[in-house]
This record gives structure tokens, C-alpha cells and sequence, in this order.
């Protein structure tokens, strides 16, 4: 099937409503232009959870604690470095 938008003014373009859904493209998302020859392709950046980022980081052998703990964490952290001042 063949879609039709326009480029707007400011070089912006709709991706159709149909399209965003058939791939779950929401706001926000990353999108590269792979251009080959005379021939441009959409190509979108599929978005990593919290846990999937955390399982890359070096020498990370342990699962993601969860949100809960990493708030806790980043709060004892915050008051350690309001004491040091």
C-alpha cells in the first residue's frame, strides 16, 4: 500500500495515523533515514526498558532491583552529598 503526506514548511512530515499504529510508533520515538542511491527508508529505534539498560551497562551480573529501589538509592544519595555541604 502507498501512502501520501506533504513536507511542511519547516521540513516536518506526518507519518500517517495507519502507519504509526501498524508499527507502535509514538511520540517521542527515534526514527533514522537510511538513505540507498535515489531511495530513502524509515527506520524506527526500537525504545529499551529500564531493565534492558541497566542488563547492558559493564559489569552489571545482577537483575534490574526494580524502581522502587533505585528511587531509594538515589535518595540516599542526594541527602549524602546535602550533608557534605
Amino acid at each position: 500500500m502507498i501512502y501520501r503526506t506533504a513536507l511542511a514548511s519547516r521540513g516536518q512530515i506526518t507519518l500517517p495515523k495507519e502507519i504509526r499504529e501498524k508499527f507502535g510508533i509514538k511520540e517521542g520515538d527515534q526514527i533514522h533515514f537510511v538513505v540507498t542511491g535515489d531511495t530513502i527508508r524509515l527506520k524506527v529505534v526500537p525504545r529499551m526498558g529500564i531493565e534492558e539498560l541497566f542488563e547492558r551497562l559493564p559489569g552489571a551480573e545482577v537483575p534490574y532491583p526494580g524502581a522502587e529501589k533505585e528511587r531509594a538509592v538515589m535518595r540516599a544519595r542526594h541527602l549524602k552529598r546535602r550533608e557534605k555541604r
